[in-house]
């Protein structure tokens, strides 16, 4: 088999977050006039004969309601071409924003991203010509990237334009992809957001899936970089973490680019490149001494794979949320006159109407 290299990447979130609605990502696009989020990057992602990324949101113009919700967390689709000629090849869509704005909003960017030269993974969606997997070849290798949401049913205006998995639903499609593919990577939307190590849970699922026959596995969702392994010749990355989002805390704004090169698969050598995201929130390549406490780091995280059992990772889960519940409190504090005065009572207003 021809070696083929490919590259990984996390959550790429082309909207406004409501802490940050009117400077969030979306608007550093419009004030920056135009999309040049992947400039510091895309040399790298495009040297990979394949790459692949996690879209955490809809890019549509279809109207919005006239909640604060309907407003945020969607982009614009003339920021699609800007992801292929990045580079990025394959995007999985299934996670718990994309159905945030509505089965139009949705179809809308299905066909945004297919115009641009994009494969999308992770829906089934026959008429829009979608469905969980792809299927390529990169110098003569047949790559099938096959894409799942785990998590819970959240953020949707219509139901999930996907099935709600289960591990053997998974093992069936790696099932039937082996025998049209060399190589299968499997895309997982899962796992809890801002804890740096993967749960029991998930370590067990993703060795099941190379087991089967996944040659890689990546995650995204949690926001923040895990470790990653090799298990049986296969490569697990737990977490990739954000690659563009406005999230303002630095342990959420370190990011990665996995590179894989695969020469048979059970024979694949990765390796990390470190990413920070900067305050226009772009990915730019670590360097200097903060590339080396960078890939410390991701070497400590790897060290944490498996390491505690259910009890310890509940308890630490649940002290991480607390600790992000007071970052938000204390944002909203110092940073709300950055907000239009009706763009904020209009946040206000929603988290008190969730809350009750």
């Amino acid at each position: 088999m021809t070696p083929v290299s490919i590259a990984a990447v996390g959550d790429i979130m082309l909207g406004d977050s409501p802490q940050v609605f009117g400077y969030g990502v979306a608007s550093a696009i419009r004030s920056d006039g135009g999309p040049r989020l992947f400039d510091a990057v895309g040399k790298s992602l495009r040297e990979a004969d394949l790459t692949v990324a996690n879209l955490e949101i809809v890019l549509s113009r279809t109207p919005a309601g006239a909640r604060f919700s309907d407003r945020i967390y969607r982009g614009d689709p003339g920021v699609a071409p800007a992801l292929r000629s990045a580079g990025i090849d394959v995007v999985s869509v299934c996670t718990n924003h994309t159905m945030q704005h509505g089965a139009a909003a949705f179809a809308e960017f299905v066909a945004c991203l297919r115009d641009a030269g994009l494969m999308v993974a992770g829906a089934d969606m026959p008429t829009l010509g979608v469905s969980r997997q792809v299927r390529c070849e990169r110098q003569g290798v047949r790559i099938a990237v096959l894409a799942y949401n785990f998590r819970p049913i959240q953020y949707t205006a219509a139901p999930p334009a996907w099935p709600v998995p289960d591990v053997s639903l998974i093992l069936g499609d790696i099932e039937e992809a082996r025998g049209q593919a060399d190589v299968i990577m499997v895309s997982l939307h899962w796992g809890d957001e801002f804890i740096s190590y993967p749960s029991p849970w998930q370590v067990s699922t993703a060795r099941t899936l190379v087991d089967a026959g996944a040659a890689i596995v990546v995650g995204h969702h949690p926001h923040i970089v895990q470790g990653v392994e090799l298990y049986r010749g296969g490569v697990i990355a737990y977490s990739l973490g954000n690659f563009v989002f406005d999230q303002w805390q630095p342990r959420l704004r370190r990011s990665m680019i996995l590179h894989l090169t695969v020469y048979d698969p059970r024979h694949i050598e990765y390796r990390i490149e470190p990413v920070f995201i900067d305050e226009r929130y772009r990915p730019v390549p670590c360097a200097g001494r903060q590339l080396d406490e960078e890939l410390a780091y991701h070497q400590a995280l790897g060290q944490l794979i498996g390491h505690c059992d259910d009890r310890t990772y509940r308890s630490d889960l649940a002290a991480r949320y607390r600790e992000f519940r007071h970052e938000i409190t204390v944002h909203y504090l110092t940073k709300a006159w950055k907000m239009k005065p009706a763009d904020l009572l209009a946040n206000v207003s929603e988290i008190i109407r969730r809350r009750l």
